[in-house]
């Protein structure tokens, strides 16, 4: 289908193969955007299925199966209009949005099932929501360079890299290799209340730049079990940022955290397993506090220097006191 005024189409059924232009298979190509509706059992196997220049509605839903090769959806506001999609069901393969804060565009996933290397990318403007019932499988990333994400559920498998604006996260679970979720912008915020966040193969969470919080600061006591920020070396690494921490609980198999903690409820402190892998909020009068690390309180000496010595932090003493035993330290600290 090719159409180079503003179309209205509407798919029930079908199954699609190629329609070249310029030596590229679409099964839609709308040079100047419209109204895209696809449900029923309808299939594409082209290179592209949906390609949109311009102001773009598309609805998808029911049994759809797009198994595109580049992109399922591929969606550009090209100075003419906002690509809005709405997804309630089916298969495709990835997606695309560029678009900029003149024509703010919005995704609605709220069922069906994504799978690809990259699922969805886009730009500054561009609103990703995801909702229970929602299947994300990604080999690389699930969500990428797009202003807003919300995720209220779902499963995405993938990591989520630079929010530019804002990720909120208030249930569902995401799933990444070398990071679950990548920070890197300075301007980012990461608020998570709830949920699962896991790294196989490196921290849960990275914060390069920008700001990471989990839970709120609402005067009561803080959660000890959600959300849940696990990783293979650690809950959450800071590396130059803001990492605000109220609740839930950070699991890292090397250590719990790597870098400053920035803020914590009043009266309160993260408190360390005996291996230090395993962190959650305490009341700090529970701690002698005899020393700390990167702003976390430790009732010994030899814990506080364990700590320091796996981040590569610094050992504040907090009180005067007598060493009772011999504390041996590497040669190269």
């Amino acid at each position: 289908i090719y159409s180079e005024v503003e179309a209205n189409i509407e798919i029930t059924g079908g199954t699609f193969t190629d329609c070249n232009k310029g030596g590229t298979s679409y099964t839609m190509y709308l040079a100047n955007g419209g109204i895209v509706n696809i449900s029923g059992n309808t299939t594409s196997t082209t290179k592209y299925g949906l390609y949109a220049d311009g102001k773009t509605d598309v609805n998808i839903s029911e049994n759809i199966e797009f198994t595109n090769s580049w992109y399922s959806i591929y969606g550009r506001t090209n100075n003419k209009g906002p690509v809005n999609i709405e997804i309630n069901g089916g298969k495709i393969s990835n997606i695309y949005v560029g678009t900029n804060n003149s024509y703010k565009s919005t995704v609605n996933i709220r069922s069906g099932e994504i799978k690809s290397s990259d699922t969805i990318l886009g730009t500054d403007g561009v609103t990703v929501n995801i909702y229970d019932g929602v299947k994300i499988i990604a080999s690389n990333n699930a969500i990428q360079n797009v202003s807003d994400i919300n995720i209220y559920g779902g499963t995405i498998n993938g990591k989520i890299i630079n929010p530019i604006n804002s990720l909120n996260m208030i249930g569902g679970s995401i799933t990444g290799k070398a990071y679950a979720i990548e920070i890197n912008d300075q301007k980012s915020n990461v608020n998570i209340t709830g949920g699962t966040v896991t790294a196989t193969n490196g921290p849960g969470i990275r914060i390069r730049k920008g700001t990471l919080t989990l839970g709120k600061d609402d005067e009561g006591y803080p959660s000890t079990t959600s959300p849940a920020i696990t990783g293979s070396t650690y809950g959450v690494q800071n590396d130059d940022g803001i990492f605000n921490f109220y609740d839930g609980i950070l699991t890292g198999y090397t250590y719990a955290t790597n870098g400053t903690i920035s803020n914590m409820p009043k009266l309160f402190s993260a408190l360390y397993s005996s291996d230090g892998t395993i962190a959650i909020l305490g009341i700090q009068a529970s701690f002698e506090q005899v020393a700390k690390v990167n702003g976390i309180y430790f009732d010994d000496l030899k814990s506080a220097i364990d700590a320091a010595l796996k981040v590569n932090g610094t050992v504040e003493l907090c009180k005067d006191f007598t060493i009772q035993e011999e504390i041996q330290l590497p040669e190269e600290t």
